[in-house]
């Protein structure tokens, strides 16, 4: 937990240096925005909840775009403040049994993806086309604000942090670094119009139901971890589930241990 809250020192320090905000470069597809997941307690929204094998006392939802591990909180009194995780940019290709000729998928971190009407997250949105793959590390705040860190490129293979920190229920920080070269950029957001339900975390793979998921092979999340209230939580703490993507068929595959998240795909 040290090592998270010191994180969270080093961002609010940095914020007299945080350019406003990222644009996507000319050229390159645009950012797709992306919408909260809205799973009642104890379903999830048509689809299947289970318990796993290799876990039998964390819930496996089955859902239509989001594949990795989430927190709920379930007693209504916690508020969760930074969400942390590192992972390798996938290598990605299209599926072999689609004659589109792009696909989508999308590895992030955040806050309130599911129950809630604002989301807040960051990641890379990984774009496979018939003339190459294009990677855009992104934010997004609600559906309105959405923008590149435009200070980082990121290749297949790179090794990737992001941290969202949530300052209020209408403002935070997140935070992306390159391991190879120490790139990173922290950006600041205020959004008085778009206010957190700050009621879930988690770890995700998101294929978005509007096109292809591209095959990603694998995305391990290490060291995911959230703070709350001076409270470490982890992908084992009371709340945690985890989620697989399924359209008549599955997906993916997530693998849970104390230290990572590992999601495949198994399609």
């Amino acid at each position: 937990m040290t090592t998270l809250i010191l994180v969270a020192q080093t961002l609010l320090a940095t914020l007299a240096l945080c350019s406003p905000s990222g644009e996507t470069k000319a050229g390159e597809p645009q950012l797709s925005i992306l919408q909260p997941v809205l799973i009642p307690v104890g379903s999830n929204a048509g689809g299947r909840l289970l318990s796993r094998a290799d876990s039998p006392a964390t819930s496996h939802v089955f859902t239509a775009n989001l594949s990795g591990v989430g927190i709920r909180e379930l007693t209504g009194n916690l508020d969760f403040g930074l969400v942390a995780a590192t992972f390798n940019v996938p290598q990605t290709t299209i599926p072999t049994d689609d004659a589109s000729g792009e696909a989508l998928v999308i590895p992030l971190i955040g806050i309130d993806f599911f129950d809630c009407p604002t989301v807040a997250f960051a990641g890379v949105q990984i774009f496979v086309m018939s003339d190459g793959v294009r990677y855009l590390p992104f934010y997004q705040w609600g559906s309105d604000i959405i923008s590149g860190f435009d200070n980082v490129d990121v290749a297949a293979g790179d090794e990737v942090s992001f941290v969202v920190l949530i300052t209020s229920r209408t403002t935070g920080i997140f935070t992306i670094t390159k391991a190879s070269n120490f790139q990173s950029q922290v950006i600041q957001v205020s959004a008085p119009h778009a206010p957190l339900c700050l009621s879930s975390a988690g770890w995700f793979v998101d294929g978005p139901t509007s096109v292809t998921i591209a095959n990603f092979s694998e995305v391990v999340f290490d060291a995911p971890s959230a703070i709350l209230n001076g409270r470490l939580f982890s992908t084992e703490s009371s709340g945690a589930f985890v989620a697989d993507i399924e359209r008549n068929v599955t997906f993916t595959e997530t693998t849970v241990t104390a230290l990572d998240v590992t999601v495949k795909y198994v399609h």
